[in-house]
């Protein structure tokens, strides 16, 4: 049987600093799996620079923000996922 009490706490700070120093894009969402999906809780600078989303742009909205043509090149931003070809 396992003490709970000898378990030790995750560092939620050291957590915090590793995820803002990143080099590559990170993206914090909800656990929610209902029909309309997990939501953005929180960026890394990472993503900003690559994507030009400011974090205040995609919290509280869904990662789907992220596929196809919802990112324009006028951004600087390639989408994550390619846009079906059409014709």
């Amino acid at each position: 049987m396992r003490d709970d009490a000898m378990v030790p706490r995750p560092d939620l700070e050291l957590f915090k600093a590793a995820v803002e120093a990143a080099g590559e894009a990170i993206v914090i969402t909800s656990a929610d799996l209902d029909e309309l999906g997990p939501f953005n809780e929180s960026v890394n600078p990472a993503f900003t620079r690559m994507t030009g989303y400011e974090a205040r742009e995609v919290q509280g909205r869904s990662p789907l923000l992220l596929q196809g043509t919802r990112m324009s090149p006028e951004r600087g931003a390639r989408p994550l996922c390619p846009s079906p070809l059409v014709g």
